[in-house]
């Protein structure tokens, strides 16, 4: 179902083969925008914004992908004893800047996954 993904381990193979890879991305593009050297700066009254600035919408995007990550790694694996459910954090947790940017019933399929491999009894494995 669209809900659980086609396979149990679908939540395994989106996160190795989709968020790793874009994470990794992600941390090489900010290595990069970090070795861009400063401008000099003159007699300027206003100084020139950082080389590699992101927009606001790119750090929107940015947290989208972190909030999306979290809730199909991290959060299926501890919710019940540690966080909200995934229910209760889609639900009130969002940041008003992230609300309509992702729907929320991405942010749920994480945990419908895990919850379905649990309920199978079937053992998380890294494939």
């Amino acid at each position: 179902s669209l809900e659980t993904g086609d396979s149990p381990h679908a939540r395994i193979i989106v996160l190795k083969s989709v968020l790793w890879p874009l994470l990794t991305c992600l941390g090489r593009c900010y290595a990069v925008l970090d070795q861009i050297p400063r401008p000099q700066t003159g007699k300027q009254k206003k100084p020139p914004p950082p080389p590699g600035m992101l927009s606001i919408q790119n750090y929107t995007d940015i947290a989208v992908f972190i909030e999306f990550l979290v809730t199909c790694s991290i959060l299926p694996l501890v919710q019940q004893n540690v966080l909200p459910s995934a229910q209760d954090r889609a639900r009130c947790s969002l940041p008003k800047s992230l609300a309509g940017r992702i729907p929320r019933a991405s942010l749920l399929w994480g945990c419908a996954v895990q919850n379905t491999m649990s309920e199978r009894n079937i053992p998380e494995t890294i494939l």
